[in-house]
């Protein structure tokens, strides 16, 4: 059986972005293939649907 890893990256405002936290996995050691990673730009002080 193959094991997967998945990757779940979340940044505050559009103007961040998640690769820094990509990064911060390849310098640990993971293989990151960027089809597994799973990247979301969400604000908690704005309603996401009305």
């Amino acid at each position: 059986m193959s094991q997967r890893t998945y990757f779940y990256c979340r940044v505050s405002t559009s103007e961040q972005t998640t690769a820094n936290q990509v990064q911060s996995f390849r310098d640990t050691g993971y293989e990151v293939k960027e089809g597994l990673v799973v990247e979301e730009t969400v604000s908690g002080a704005v309603c996401a649907m009305a």
